[in-house]
């Protein structure tokens, strides 16, 4: 059978559109910086996306004047901003309801947020969690995403297993290091005003743009595999 894998923002969750809200209205009102540079930051945000950078790795170097205190303050609300506008991407509940019926095994893994916890009470808040036989979250169950998906992998030998990540870089890292034992697929996912963190350059990964191109994928896999039976 077949065992499908997610990562979360920007596959299951769209929680970016708070972010530009952050940077755009809280920062220079909390910190009192120029809105000018603020758009900066705001772009030095979606290198930070592109790269896998936490707000931990680059705020203390770019935000004058940033201690722990403000810091606490700042990815305070800047959570909550990004948990204010998160939605669920288009189809998400009905397709997990669909691929879960189908008898596709359903897993997360992603990374942590900067606040412990909070991945998995997202999760939980937008109702996906009751689709998943388990969510692991990189950095607090395990120590990397490759580490949650040879979990998956050991705990589900005799499937085949599916990665669906929106970040090229997550792909590629994971394609070194877990060679063909795994099919990766990209989540062509859109933002209005940065492409780059999303971009799949030499197409190197199967594309999809929307869940619902996955679940017809899947769907033909599991019909063939039917037919063979």
């Amino acid at each position: 059978m077949v065992v499908i894998v997610f990562d979360i923002d920007g596959v299951l969750i769209d929680s970016y559109r708070g972010v530009e809200v952050f940077y755009k209205r809280d920062l220079p009102r909390i910190t009192g910086i120029d809105p000018h540079y603020s758009d900066y930051l705001l772009y030095l945000e979606m290198i930070g996306e592109t790269i896998g950078w936490l707000r931990e790795d680059w705020w203390f170097k770019y935000i004058p004047g940033l201690d722990e205190e403000l810091y606490d303050k700042l990815i305070t609300r800047y959570w909550e901003r990004r948990i204010e506008y998160q939605t669920t991407t288009p189809g998400a509940k009905p397709v997990l309801s669909m691929l879960k019926k189908a008898g596709v095994k359903l897993y997360s893994v992603s990374y942590r947020d900067d606040i412990y916890g909070l991945k998995k009470y997202r999760i939980m808040l937008e109702g996906l969690d009751k689709y998943f036989k388990e969510i692991i979250v990189a950095g607090e169950d395990v120590s990397s995403r490759i580490d949650g998906l040879r979990l998956v992998m050991n705990r589900e030998a005799d499937d085949r297993v599916i990665y669906v990540d929106d970040k090229p870089l997550n792909l590629c890292e994971i394609m070194r290091g877990l060679s063909d034992k795994i099919i990766l697929v990209h989540y062509s996912f859109k933002y209005d005003k940065y492409e780059f963190p999303w971009l799949n350059p030499g197409q190197l990964f199967t594309s999809i743009n929307n869940l619902y191109e996955l679940y017809k994928m899947i769907n033909e896999e599991l019909m063939h595999f039917h037919k063979l039976k």
